[in-house]
C-alpha cells in the first residue's frame, strides 16, 4: 500500500508540472506573436510616415494591420481562456483524520482509502491536463495564424516601402 501511495502521489505532482509547462507554453507563444506584431507595427507605422505611399497602399496597410491585430486578440483571448481556473482536487487534512477516526483499529483501513482517494485526485488532474493540452493547441494555432497574418503585414508595409 505505501508503494502505491508513493506511485500515486509522484504522478500527482508529476501533472502539476504538466500543467505549468503547458501553461508557460502557451504564455510563451502569445508573447511571441505579441512581439513579433509589435516589431511588424513599427515598420508598418514607418512606412505610413513617407510621402510616396499612396491613399490606397495606406488603407491596404491598415487593413492588414486591423487583421492581424484580431488575430492577436484571438491568441490572446484563447490563453485567457486557457486560464481560467480549473477544479483541482485534492485530499483535505480533515479527510485524512476523519478516515483515522473511521478505521476503528485497521490498520489496513487508512492506507486503502489513501490509495482509493489519490487515485481520483490523480485522475482529476490527468484529465484537466488534457484539457489544458486542448487549450494549448487552440493557442498555438491561432498563434501560428497571427504570426502569418503580421508576417504578411510586414511583406506588405515593406512592398510599399520599396
Amino acid at each position: 500500500m505505501e508503494q502505491a501511495i508513493t506511485v500515486l502521489r509522484a504522478r500527482i505532482d508529476e501533472e502539476f508540472r504538466i500543467a505549468e509547462r503547458l501553461d508557460a507554453k502557451s504564455r510563451q507563444i502569445f508573447a511571441l506573436a505579441a512581439g513579433f506584431f509589435a516589431v511588424v507595427q513599427t515598420v508598418t507605422f514607418g512606412s505610413f510616415a513617407q510621402n510616396q505611399i499612396t491613399s490606397t497602399d495606406r488603407q491596404i496597410m491598415l487593413a492588414a494591420t486591423v487583421i492581424a491585430g484580431l488575430a492577436l486578440i484571438g491568441v490572446a483571448y484563447r490563453l485567457v481562456r486557457g486560464e481560467t481556473t480549473l477544479l483541482e482536487n485534492d485530499i483535505k487534512p480533515e479527510s485524512i483524520v476523519a478516515w483515522c477516526n473511521e478505521s476503528k483499529g485497521d490498520p489496513e483501513y487508512l492506507p486503502a482509502r489513501l490509495v482509493s482517494e489519490l487515485s481520483l485526485v490523480a485522475r482529476c488532474r490527468s484529465q484537466n491536463n488534457e484539457n489544458r493540452n486542448l487549450n494549448y493547441e487552440a493557442v498555438s494555432r491561432m498563434a501560428r495564424v497571427a504570426l502569418s497574418l503580421a508576417g504578411i503585414e510586414l511583406f506588405i508595409a515593406i512592398l510599399v516601402r520599396v
